[in-house]
């Protein structure tokens, strides 16, 4: 458990967070979006069991401006869900996560449980 603790404290992005702080300031014009990683051929399959929706392996996941100011209304400093990324950190960590998720569900929006 401590590999995995350490492996996720080391997979901040600095282009990432960069970016989450534009979003916060004002200065990400509107369209802005920025890869925060690649479709690995389980998250592909699952997405695709899930949503029924056909992804590649190796496309690009892209993060944008609405969903940083979702994240940042809903689990930011002043969450109104709650405050689990209230460090930019958090969010820079995204595709650690998108890479090492145990189980995916969909709901209002596909939801992933992270070990």
């Amino acid at each position: 458990m401590q590999t995995v603790i350490r492996e996720y404290l080391e997979a901040a992005d600095d282009s990432i967070v960069e970016f989450v702080e534009e979003v916060k300031s004002g200065k990400a014009w509107k369209n802005k979006k920025i890869s925060v990683g690649t479709v690995s051929s389980q998250m592909a399959d699952d997405i695709m069991d899930i949503a029924g929706v056909k992804s590649s392996e190796g496309g690009n996941i892209l993060l944008n401006v609405s969903a940083v100011e979702h994240i940042l209304k809903r689990h930011g400093e002043n969450g109104v869900a709650d405050r689990s990324m209230k460090n930019n950190l958090d969010i820079a960590r995204i595709n650690y996560v998108l890479q090492n998720y145990d189980h995916a569900i969909l709901g209002d929006s596909v939801s992933y449980t992270f070990r």
